[in-house]
């Protein structure tokens, strides 16, 4: 195992997990193509900022008010606070980004969990059974359990990407943090956040609204349900994991209640997502 990445935070070395490098080079790619204006305007300044700057170069702090006029003064306070706002909204803007990161990578992990149960399944061994009946069902708990974290993780992923949106598009924002995410409308995915994108915004607002709706009745409202069932009934009724056909000696692999195939349900739905926040960040994500 070689080395991976570590970040520097205040005083202490963080060292990263070297068995999510897979996922990590992976989601670094996502969002490169965002650009959020403000990061190239930090520094720049006019002539009127340059000359009062010219002032105060070599200068200590303390003498700043006693070498410029009233409206220097002004003028110096408005560039510090457009100054901290900039690299406020860019702090925000990159937590958002690495949130959204983080996010495909659990998806991604929940995936290979999934898969590698399905391709290299364990049954249990009995000497004999109890009972012969036309079919034999082998449960495996760790697909019942990272299929609901997987259900989860992906709606997950859709709530933390409107932080992100939110920056480029303030009618998604919200004073109360609690109510900024995927917000649904009665039984509909994302109901809620396509309608505040249609009445509260432009043309692009409009355009964000419309490709969202797409999403939706292609493949995120399922999860929805899904993830709602998991959530609120407990895990998802109706599954059936490896069931022998003992009379033609045949092993169906684990099937949803509406009859796709576990593994092929997860492996399009995390590919859906990844494509769709590549699509969000080369179309809608500029200012």
């Amino acid at each position: 195992m070689g080395e991976s990445y570590y970040k520097i935070v205040k005083d202490k070395l963080q060292l990263s997990d070297p068995r999510f490098d897979e996922y990590r080079n992976e989601s670094i790619k996502l969002f490169s193509d965002a650009e959020l204006g403000s990061e190239n305007s930090v520094g720049r300044i006019n002539e009127e900022e340059k000359n009062i700057l010219n002032k105060l170069v070599g200068k200590p702090k303390f003498m700043w008010w006693f070498l410029l006029n009233k409206g220097e003064k002004v003028t110096l306070k408005n560039m510090e606070k457009q100054r901290t706002l900039q690299i406020k909204e860019i702090d925000n803007f990159n937590v958002a980004i690495e949130n959204c990161r983080h996010k495909m990578q659990a998806v991604r992990y929940s995936f290979s969990l999934i898969k590698n149960e399905i391709k290299n399944p364990v049954f249990p061994i009995y000497k004999a059974l109890p009972i012969n009946l036309s079919e034999t069902e082998y449960i495996n708990d760790v697909i019942l359990f990272e299929l609901e974290s997987f259900l989860l993780q992906v709606y997950s992923s859709l709530d933390v990407l409107i932080h992100l949106l939110k920056i480029f598009y303030p009618c998604l924002d919200n004073e109360k943090e609690h109510l900024i995410g995927f917000k649904g409308k009665g039984d509909k995915a994302g109901g809620k956040t396509i309608e505040i994108l249609q009445k509260n915004g432009g043309e692009k607002e409009k355009v964000l609204a419309d490709f969202f709706e797409k999403e939706v009745n292609a493949w995120i409202q399922e999860v929805r349900d899904l993830r709602n069932m998991v959530a609120h009934k407990s895990k998802v009724h109706g599954i059936q994991l490896f069931v022998l056909d003992n009379k033609k000696n045949i092993l169906h692999l684990p099937i949803l209640p509406n009859g796709k195939e576990v593994f092929a349900y997860c492996n399009d739905t995390q590919q859906n997502l990844f494509s769709l926040f590549q699509k969000i960040s080369k179309d809608f994500l500029s200012k």
